[in-house]
């Protein structure tokens, strides 16, 4: 992912997380949650309507999601290092800053979240 060493950049310099970057990985965290359906697509659900997902990782990440809370799948997620090159998840302050964004994309939704930044 392109915006890995960026990331690494980033803490190199502040040591922080940088916020829309942390939404934007709690946003594609939770457009992949997915089921398999019929067809053998991975589908998501929004707002009661469903998308069908063609990213590579739908599959791995659909399993990330089985069973699991948001702070479970932040971790299992930045772990993957087939995923990014780098273990993410060694970034703590970047873990728990994409994991409040992504509970409050859940919890609140889009608009509210964006709102509170």
């Amino acid at each position: 992912m392109r915006n890995v060493p960026i990331l690494q950049k980033y803490f190199a310099a502040s040591q922080t997380a940088p916020v829309y970057m942390s939404l934007g990985f709690a946003a594609y965290i939770l457009f992949m949650k997915s089921t398999k359906n019929a067809d053998g697509k991975y589908v998501g659900i929004v707002n009661g309507k469903e998308y069908t997902i063609t990213d590579d990782y739908a599959p791995v990440l659909s399993g990330y999601w089985a069973d699991a809370d948001a702070a479970s799948v932040v971790d299992l997620v930045l772990k993957d290092v087939s995923l990014w090159d780098i273990d993410l998840s060694a970034f703590t302050v970047f873990k728990d800053a994409v994991t409040k964004q992504l509970e409050s994309l859940i919890n609140n939704g889009f608009e509210a979240t964006v709102g509170s930044l």
